[in-house]
């Protein structure tokens, strides 16, 4: 299946803390009718591919009532089997008259076998659909006696390359045999929260973000199942820096500068444990959190490979870098505290990408 289109514009704003947050049900109202037809795409992309082999676009000049088809066996296969999306971008819910040429298109040409009938014939809106037309759509017969009844007056030659009428003979029999049953909409809501499951719905709309809680303070004990490779790091740093070469925690009694400057790494390293969680209960995936962890392990690099006195006063000017360091482009610049920035070096020592400060 080919990707959607890149989305034109974004929400990148809202994505960076600089704009306000919209709701997706207001900001779904403002799309361009392109936009919403793409948008109406990244939804079949990311909720819908398993149920087709190929997605295509369709919409614009000679659509044929088509915006999007959704085919659900390759082309070698006789009958081939669909399902038709047809995007309604307008102002207000979408009423029956706004509704009979498309109902006409599809069954023109069905008939003269330009496509097969759907499987489905999904009506997707922006603001939902007309409770006059929701209730022709739930009764199937009804829907068609309606249509056949307006078909010349409300159809006929009002679509495409012209639908015919007046509605006789053969294509009126297949109008009057047609299933309307395969008709049915899709609302605004249920496309936003189905689309919420796909990659694409945090750059479209953005992160309504929840407040950050107060950092986590370190337990008084070490962790032994999360603090084990960057202390280790850290006591090492500190054995090159007093010239011991089995520096343990016991020897800060005599080193009370390196207890202190101990104390502060074990602060920075739980805020960003915070960080972490603030990101898992803000987003839909932890990729914000690891590009930045990315963008810190590349920025501190020239500092860590400068020649130093010892492994601790390397440790001090790379902190020092990573307290400097600009992260304009990330999602979570509005949230970096210093601590943080120095907690993203002892991330990166407690996942074995920094070894040695030594």
């Amino acid at each position: 299946m080919p990707p959607a289109p890149a989305w034109p514009g974004g929400n990148r704003k809202r994505l960076l803390g600089t704009g306000v947050y919209i709701e997706p049900i207001k900001l779904l109202t403002v799309f361009s009718p392109e936009q919403f037809e793409i948008f109406v795409l990244q939804w079949i992309e990311g909720h819908l591919s398993k149920n087709y082999c190929e997605v295509q676009w369709r919409g614009g000049a000679n659509d044929k009532g088509r915006d999007v088809i959704g085919w659900i066996n390759d082309s070698s296969s006789s009958p081939r089997k669909c399902d038709i999306y047809q995007c309604k971008h307008y102002d207000a819910p979408l009423s029956p008259d706004e509704f009979w040429k498309e109902l006409a298109k599809l069954c023109h040409y069905t008939f003269i076998k330009d496509y097969p009938v759907p499987n489905n014939y999904y009506i997707v809106t922006a603001k939902g659909v007309g409770n006059t037309l929701q209730d022709l759509i739930d009764a199937p017969l009804k829907l068609k006696q309606e249509l056949i009844a307006k078909w010349d007056k409300k159809c006929e030659g009002k679509a495409g390359k012209g639908i015919p009428g007046p509605l006789t003979g053969a294509l009126k029999q297949w109008v009057e045999d047609f299933d309307f049953s395969i008709i049915k909409t899709i609302s605004p809501s249920r496309l936003i929260n189905e689309h919420s499951n796909t990659r694409f719905h945090e750059f479209v709309f953005g992160i309504a973000i929840k407040e950050r809680a107060p950092a986590v303070k370190p337990p008084k004990e070490i962790d032994s199942t999360k603090e084990v490779l960057y202390i280790k790091c850290l006591l090492e740093a500190y054995g090159d820096h007093t010239k011991s070469s089995t520096f343990k925690i016991e020897d800060f009694t005599l080193f009370p500068h390196l207890e202190k400057h101990f104390a502060r790494t074990r602060v920075s390293f739980y805020s960003v444990e915070t960080l972490k969680e603030f990101v898992r209960d803000n987003y839909t995936n932890n990729k914000h959190f690891d590009d930045l962890l990315e963008h810190f392990d590349s920025g501190i690099y020239h500092s860590y490979c400068r020649p130093c006195a010892d492994g601790y006063v390397r440790l001090l000017d790379v902190c020092n870098s990573a307290v400097q360091l600009s992260v304009d482009s990330s999602v979570l610049k509005s949230q970096l505290s210093p601590d943080d920035r120095a907690g993203m070096c002892h991330h990166l020592a407690n996942e074995g990408r920094i070894t040695t400060w030594v």
